[in-house]
């Protein structure tokens, strides 16, 4: 918890509470772990991410979240990643394959990386739990259809409709999978952005 002092608050701060974690705005980083790397060639769209964890890791989508949290790079408070389209997808699935995220993997959703996405309000659209998009759903069980022009890379089979997974993890093959946010993952994805 940081001291006193005056700070405006962010879009975080309003929605979890002031004082969680360390004071980001400082500049100090606080990292622990990999490297972060920057996804996009416009200079008003660049955005940097770190890949966490291993593969002997066992955390929680909650686990992985709080530890998001944690993190501060360039003054920005870390939170669990939204993925916005095709080609960041891709850059997650290379940078999880760079770090050893699917050794020996299974093609089970075990072997998943937890991303920012969740049904955690009761109702039947997932949304971005965080980030630039926190609350906007983005796919309705419904309809079984993204909301507007949403990007969706659900796997096969994906979302299972079975009341148990409601939160997402993305795979080797870029697929998107259901799963119960207390199953255990190995790696997951934070995003640093203003």
């Amino acid at each position: 918890h940081s001291g006193g002092g005056s700070k405006s608050p962010s879009s975080f701060d309003s929605k979890w509470g002031s004082g969680f974690g360390p004071d980001c705005s400082t500049g100090v980083n606080f990292l622990l772990g990999d490297a972060v790397h920057k996804f996009g060639g416009n200079k008003n769209d660049v955005h940097h991410y770190q890949i966490v964890g291993a593969p002997w890791a066992k955390l929680t989508w909650r686990d992985a979240q709080l530890d998001a949290w944690g993190r501060c790079f360039n003054g920005l408070r870390g939170h669990l990643a939204e993925v916005n389209n095709e080609k960041e997808n891709e850059f997650f699935v290379e940078q999880l394959r760079d770090h050893g995220a699917w050794v020996d993997a299974s093609g089970a959703d075990e072997q998943a990386a937890w991303i920012g996405a969740a049904m955690l309000r009761g109702s039947d659209k997932y949304e971005w739990v965080e980030g630039a998009h926190a609350s906007r759903a983005f796919y309705d069980l419904n309809t079984s259809a993204a909301v507007g022009s949403s990007f969706v890379n659900w796997a096969p089979g994906e979302p299972a409709k079975d009341g148990i997974g409601n939160c997402v993890g993305i795979t080797e093959t870029g697929g998107w999978v259901d799963a119960s946010c207390y199953r255990q993952k190995g790696f997951f994805i934070v995003a640093f952005e203003g």
